[in-house]
């Protein structure tokens, strides 16, 4: 049983302001703010209608980014 908890002895955590904050959160807000200004270029440049179905593609959009946002700034 020990040896299913050995993986969480060095979890990531950056210090922002003095506070520890776990580095997935930050991939996640991230991750999130990225889909939603991408989200609005799509909307200006009339791609967004042709993205279809939309509860299949942002969601999808934002795991790409969250993933992506974590091998960028915490991948060694």
């Amino acid at each position: 049983m020990l040896v299913l908890t050995s993986g969480c002895a060095f979890a990531p955590s950056v210090n922002i302001l003095g506070s520890f904050f776990p580095a997935w959160l930050i991939s996640i807000v991230t991750g999130v703010v990225l889909t939603v200004l991408l989200r609005q270029v799509l909307v200006a440049t009339k791609i967004a209608p042709h993205l279809r179905p939309a509860g299949l593609v942002y969601p999808s959009l934002a795991c790409l980014l969250i993933f992506a946002t974590w091998l960028v700034l915490f991948g060694d």
